[in-house]
Order: structure tokens, then sequence, then C-alpha cells
């Protein structure tokens, strides 16, 4: 019923109330633990988004970027940790629409949200993948932290590493900089890696 509801709407060319349609059925099916379903009409109200966006019907696109922005949100917050993977779709699929000049790289809060939903599930490469965009260095070294105390001890600095190298491979020297300040590690330690040294001195 409800998809066919969202096909009259979008045939009469209101892409706003399909998506506005999607998000109150995505929390009726959420209340009741059907949060597959819930990611599925995220999934289609980003649809909508688009295709209203292709055919110029929104009065106020940037606005309407933004309702789809918040409602991806909710859904994700909607969904708990483990409950879906069609969350994860739906935020990469809102992301990719989100992407302008400002953004490059997608809405920075969208990419915040994202990799909180994935540390609650552990996935920390996961996670890391979307901090590393929203610029924020202590999130981002509490995250990584985090996920270094799952390694070995002579593998820790190495998370960092890695992180630091990241940063400046998306040319990102500012977050890089603040990053090594958020971080805790004994540089004199003789168990640090020589690598450490280059980044520093690159940073």
């Amino acid at each position: 019923m409800v998809k066919t509801v969202y096909s009259r709407h979008c045939g009469r060319g209101n892409y706003s109330d399909a998506m506005d349609l999607c998000y109150r059925f995505a929390e009726q099916f959420s209340n009741v633990q059907e949060y597959g379903l819930a990611a599925d009409l995220g999934i289609l109200m980003a649809k909508a988004y688009k295709d209203g966006r292709d055919m110029h019907k929104f009065a106020n696109e940037k606005e309407t970027l933004d309702t789809l922005v918040r409602y991806t949100v909710g859904i994700l917050h909607m969904c708990p940790a483990h409950s879906t993977k069609e969350k994860y779709k739906m935020c990469s699929i809102v992301l990719k629409y989100t992407q302008n000049d400002e953004t490059p790289m997608g809405n920075v809060a969208l990419h915040a949200e994202v990799a909180n939903a994935y540390v609650q599930e552990e996935e920390y490469g996961s996670a890391q993948a979307h901090m590393l965009f929203t610029r924020n260095a202590q999130k981002l070294a509490e995250l990584v932290g985090n996920w270094a105390e799952n390694g070995y001890t002579s593998e820790k600095p190495l998370f960092f590493l890695r992180t630091v190298l990241l940063l400046l491979s998306l040319k990102d020297i500012h977050t890089a900089c603040e990053f090594l300040t958020q971080i805790h590690v004994n540089w004199d330690d003789a168990g640090c890696p020589p690598p450490y040294v280059c980044v520093c001195v690159c940073v």
C-alpha cells in the first residue's frame, strides 16, 4: 500500500510528499522492529528526492536536500546497532546526493552520524572511513584510540600512523596536525615505528 501511494505522489510530481510518506511509514515500521523495511523506505525516499531534483520539481532544492538529510539521520537513529545493513546503503546514497563544491565528499554531519553508528557496532574501520571527512580531530582521535585497543601493543602506533597518512592523502593538513595533538603516543618510545618520524616531519 505504501508503494502504491508513493507512486501516486511521484506520478503527480509531488516528490516532497513522497519523501514525507516514506519517513512517516519508516517510523511506523521501526516501532514494530521492522528495521530493514524502515531502511528500505529511506532508500525509496532518496529516490524520490533524486527524481524530483532531476525534474526540477522543488521550489527550494537546498531546503529539500536539508530535509532529506534530516530524515536520513532520523531513520538511521531508528535502526539500532546490528539491526540492518540497509541503513548504511541508504546513507551512502544520500551522501552521494549531498556532494557539491563545498562538500565534495558529502554532508559532513551525515558522515559523523554514520561514523557513530558504525562505532556502536565496533566497526571501527568503516567508522574511520566516514569520520575522516568530518574534520573533527578530537572525535577521530577517540575513535582511533578505541580501535587501537583491539590491536597488539606493538601495532597500536600504526593505527594512528595510518590515520595521519590518510588525512595527508586527502590534503587535510590542518586536521592531521590537530589529530597529532589529540593522540597520546610516546614519541621517544623504542617501540614507536620509524615511519612516525617521517610523518611528523611531513606535517
